[in-house]
C-alpha cells in the first residue's frame, strides 16, 4: 500500500503497474483520504504530481521490511521496500514496482520536496522595496545559497540579467538594472565570501554577470570532479539525475527561458526557481554526503566512544586521561588531503 500526497489529494491504494524510466505510478483501489472519497477506477500519477509518499503496511502484515514512516520527517533509512531487480521500461507494466518505488523515496529522502511546494511562492524583485528588504535579510542569514544567472534581453533589446537565490526559506527571482545604484546593498552580498554561493558550470554564467564579482562560490561541477573521479561535460540536469537519483523525466515539463521575454510568466519563473532550489540541494548534498562522509563518520565514532553497557568506572578513569576516544581519529585518512592539500593549522 502506497499513501502519496499531491497538491489536492490524499490518495491511498495499491500499487498496480509502473514505469520504471518515466517514474509513473498506477494505484488500484484508490481512497482520496482528505475528501473521503473512493475511485471506482485507477489511478495513475506522474512524479511531478507527487508532494510525499509512505509506504503503508496492510493491516495484519507481518512484514518487516515494510515500514511506514513518512519520507522526510524521521529516520529515511528506516523506510525500505523489497527490491525486484527489473529494466526500465517505456510501457506500464504490473509486478515491478519495487526498483520505482525506490527511486521516489531515494528522490524523497534528498529533501526534494520542497521544490514542489515552495515554487508557487518564488518572490519576483524588480525594485528597492519591502520585499527587497526582506530577502537581503534573508539571504544575509544563510550559510548557502543556490543561485542561477538567467541572460535575457528586456524591452528595446536593452541586455538585463535575471539572479535567482534560493534560501532555505524562499526563492527570489531578481531582474538586475544595468546600471544605477539601486542594486547596491545586494551586490555587497553577493560579493562577500558569505554566504556561499551555489552554482553549477560557474565560468559559463558568470558570463554573464557583468554587474559585480560573485564571492565565496561553490561549483557543484568541481565538486562533482573532485567527489566522483570523473571530468567529462556532463550537464547540471545529468549530475543531478545521477547523485540525487532523479528520474528522467524531471525536467522534461519545464519551460524554456525565452530571451526577448519582457516580462516573465509564470511557467518560467517556476523553472527557474526550481532549478535554483535544485542547486542548492545538489550542492548541499555533494558536501555532506560526499565531501565530508568521512568526517562525519569519525565525528560519530569519536561520540560513541562509550556505550550504555560499559563500566561506570572504568569510563571515569578513562575520560580522567584526557584521551578518552583519541584511536578512534585517524589522522591519517586521506580525507583532509582530498579537500584541501595544502591546509595547515593556524594558532593564534
Amino acid at each position: 500500500m502506497l499513501r502519496i500526497e499531491t497538491n489536492n489529494e490524499i490518495l491511498e491504494g495499491e500499487v498496480g503497474s509502473v514505469d520504471d524510466k518515466g517514474l509513473r505510478l498506477e494505484l488500484e483501489k484508490v481512497r482520496d483520504i482528505r475528501r473521503n472519497f473512493t475511485y471506482n477506477t485507477p489511478q495513475t500519477l506522474f512524479y511531478n504530481q507527487m508532494i510525499d509518499i509512505q509506504i503503508i503496511p496492510k493491516k495484519g502484515s507481518d512484514d518487516t521490511k515494510v515500514n511506514s514512516e513518512k519520507i522526510g520527517t524521521g529516520d529515511s533509512s528506516k523506510a525500505k521496500c523489497e527490491r525486484h531487480p527489473t529494466k526500465a521500461q517505456k510501457s506500464m507494466k504490473p509486478n515491478s514496482n519495487g526498483a520505482a518505488v525506490d527511486s521516489v523515496l531515494d528522490t524523497n529522502r534528498a529533501g526534494l520536496k520542497l521544490l514542489h511546494t515552495r515554487l508557487p511562492d518564488a518572490i519576483h524583485i524588480s525594485q528597492d522595496d519591502q520585499k527587497y528588504q526582506n530577502a537581503l535579510v534573508d539571504i544575509n542569514h544563510q550559510s548557502m545559497v543556490g543561485v542561477l544567472i538567467v541572460p535575457r534581453l528586456a524591452g528595446g533589446n536593452r541586455k538585463a540579467t535575471i539572479l535567482v537565490v534560493a534560501t532555505s526559506k524562499n526563492v527570489y527571482i531578481f531582474d538586475m538594472p544595468t546600471n544605477g545604484n539601486s542594486f547596491c546593498d545586494f551586490a555587497s552580498t553577493m560579493e562577500s565570501e558569505w554566504p556561499r554561493k551555489a552554482l553549477h558550470n560557474g565560468h559559463k554564467q558568470l558570463e554573464n554577470l557583468k554587474q559585480f564579482k560573485l564571492g565565496g562560490v561553490f561549483d557543484t561541477f568541481v565538486a562533482y570532479c573532485l567527489t566522483t573521479g570523473k571530468k567529462t561535460p556532463e550537464t547540471f540536469e545529468e549530475i543531478a539525475q545521477e547523485i540525487l537519483n532523479l528520474p528522467p523525466t524531471y525536467f522534461e515539463s519545464e519551460e524554456s527561458p525565452q530571451r526577448d521575454q519582457h516580462h516573465l510568466t509564470q511557467e518560467w519563473r517556476s523553472a527557474i526557481a526550481k532549478k535554483a532550489l535544485l542547486q542548492l540541494k545538489l550542492a548541499e548534498h555533494l558536501l555532506h554526503e560526499h565531501m565530508l562522509m568521512q568526517f562525519y563518520r569519525q565525528c560519530d565514532e569519536y561520540s560513541h566512544t562509550f556505550s550504555n553497557d560499559d563500566d561506570a568506572f572504568e569510563v571515569e578513569q578513562l575520560l580522567a586521561t584526557k584521551k578518552a576516544g583519541f584511536e578512534r581519529i585517524k589522522l591519517n585518512d586521506d580525507w583532509k588531503t582530498k579537500l584541501d592539500p595544502t591546509f595547515y593549522f593556524k594558532s593564534k
